[in-house]
């Protein structure tokens, strides 16, 4: 029987060792923490195991049958807690852990009564061999349901994992598999089974193969771990050979080498520390940096979506922007014409009450017209379509025009309507009359429209390279917030031009914006802020770098 006893004392001191040094190293850390429990557990089972072999009395041998219980109940439990923190699965599994230790510890309450631990009896070679109570059985399924549980957990986690995780993992478990087989094979004497528990002797494989996977592939601090124990060891014996000494002079000697290595050891310690912590960072820091490629990687992957999704939305724009040039424009013109020959007589004489609706109507249609066709510009010149029919053009005379057409509404809300213009003509420039007047008039049309006391002034003159054009008005103004995104997006205009003109949609502005850039000028706003007037700027070059007729704005 002493071969049974020294078995469990090896298990006792073996998992002693290697727990008490690795919950050492780094209290704080949750892994240590439950290593070390389990490490506890084995030795509460192993402990008692030897004292149970070595007893001479049958009242003894019963204690510690139950005594060893105690570690051994609760082996199962921490072996499952362990491998659920090594995996980082405890959010997952933590009902099935909380459930284990409650059954664990109603298992404790019973261990010390006949219900758990009968008595001791002769079996096989063994003179007080225990047998199982009527609730044995149920811890069995618990130890084999549990251990079962966190192998099938590292077999899992072994398919997926790579490089030193999947190693450590191996380890653990065939440590777990040495352990439990080994430790299991002194339950069939409880039910007069007979096999002999040479098995208990494979136990101790489990804390030397966790600790081998410590030290070969740093689960916990090993090197750390090692280092300490060698220093303590060489102290102990220089120590001892202090206290040993025969003379004085060798007594000085041992005490002068003793203090040089504490101080030698010491530093070696702090240095292999230090190495242990430059090697994390290091490691740590070749982590973020895998990760952030991923990070880089992904965000091109979905730029690269959004640029391809982006130029197929752009194609479904332009195909939509010619659909509706042909399935808007044509019809709306038909209408037109249809109305004015039904207005006209065409069709026989319009009755009065007739005639009214019909004006409204024609009207209606003519603003349609114009509002696709601003539209239909502004696409155009986008999707670098636009064409321009570049001629000498008179500014001022432009100018002119608009001011001439544009006087009758200004009279009618009473504001002034005045034309700047030098006493000597300008110069030419090349430019689409058409389009340009369009733009300026958008412009000139706009300070009308959002004025209410007092007028618009326009000026015109130029320097050596441009030609300047102001549109100044005493209206409603607008904030500098405003201005910024006002030739930006059309649908978009300032709060008071909304409350102003609750039917405007901010499209003339846009297109005039276009047409200007088409003419490589530009236009931009200045305000002093609510109700104090605006004044519109714009500057076109004398000089186009494209001297052809027409030109398509690309």
């Amino acid at each position: 029987m002493l071969f049974y006893a020294i078995t469990g004392l090896i298990n006792a001191i073996g998992s002693i060792f290697v727990g008490l040094f690795v919950y050492s190293q780094n209290r704080k850390n949750e892994i240590n923490k439950v290593f070390a429990l389990l490490c506890l557990s084995i030795v509460i089972w192993s402990l008692p195991y030897f004292l149970w072999q070595m007893s001479t009395k049958a009242s003894t041998a019963l204690f510690w049958s139950r005594a060893l219980m105690i570690g051994a109940i609760f082996i199962p439990i921490t072996f499952y807690h362990f491998i659920l923190v090594f995996l980082d699965l405890m959010k997952r599994r933590k009902v099935v852990l909380i459930f284990g230790y409650l059954l664990a510890i109603t298992f404790l309450i019973l261990d010390f009564t006949p219900l758990f631990v009968r008595d001791v009896s002769t079996a096989l070679n063994f003179p007080y061999w225990p047998k199982a109570g009527k609730f044995y059985a149920p811890f069995l399924l618990m130890f084999f349901v549990y251990t079962v549980l966190g192998c099938f957990l590292l077999l899992k986690a072994h398919k997926k994992s790579e490089g030193i995780k999947k190693i450590q993992i191996k380890y653990l478990l065939a440590a777990a598999i040495f352990g439990f087989v080994g430790g299991a094979t002194n339950y069939p004497l409880w039910y007069n089974i007979s096999i002999l528990p040479i098995g208990n002797a494979l136990v101790i494989l489990y804390p030397l193969l966790t600790a081998y996977a410590i030290i070969k592939h740093r689960l916990f601090n090993i090197r750390v771990i090692i280092t300490e124990l060698l220093v303590g060891v060489i102290a102990v014996t220089l120590l001892v050979q202090f206290f040993t000494a025969p003379t004085l002079t060798l007594k000085i000697a041992s005490f002068v080498l003793l203090v040089l290595f504490i101080i030698v050891g010491s530093l070696l310690i702090q240095s292999v520390l230090r190495e242990i912590e430059y090697r994390e960072k290091l490691r740590v820091k070749n982590i973020e940096l895998e990760e952030a490629k991923k990070h880089i990687e992904r965000a091109y992957a979905i730029e690269r979506q959004g640029h391809e999704e982006l130029k197929r939305l752009e194609e479904a724009r332009k195909q939509f922007i010619l659909a509706t040039q042909h399935h808007l424009r044509t019809p709306l013109t038909i209408m037109k014409g249809y109305v004015s020959m039904i207005l006209e007589g065409s069709y026989g004489k319009v009755d009065p009450k007739t005639k009214k609706p019909l004006d409204y109507f024609q009207e209606s249609t003519e603003k349609l017209i114009k509002l696709v066709n601003e539209l239909l510009d502004i696409s155009q010149f986008q999707m670098g379509r636009g064409i321009l029919d570049l001629k000498d053009v008179q500014m001022e005379d432009v100018l002119q025009e608009i001011v001439n057409e544009l006087k009758p509404e200004a009279d009618k809300k009473g504001l002034y309507l005045i034309l700047e213009k030098p006493q000597t003509s300008l110069t030419k420039i090349k430019a689409d009359a058409s389009r340009m007047k369009l733009a300026l008039a958008n412009v000139v049309d706009n300070g009308v429209k959002y004025t209410q006391k007092g007028g618009v002034a326009v000026k015109i003159f130029e320097d050596k390279e441009h030609i300047h054009l102001t549109v100044s008005d005493t209206g409603i103004g607008m904030e500098k917030e405003e201005t910024e995104f006002l030739f930006g997006r059309f649908f978009e205009r300032g709060d008071t031009a909304k409350k102003a003109h609750t039917t405007g949609r901010g499209i003339g502005l846009a297109l005039s914006d276009q047409i200007i850039r088409a003419h490589k000028g530009r236009i931009w706003v200045e305000s002093e802020g609510k109700d104090k007037g605006s004044t519109f700027h714009i500057e076109i070059p004398k000089s186009q770098t494209n001297n052809d007729q027409s030109k398509q704005i690309r």
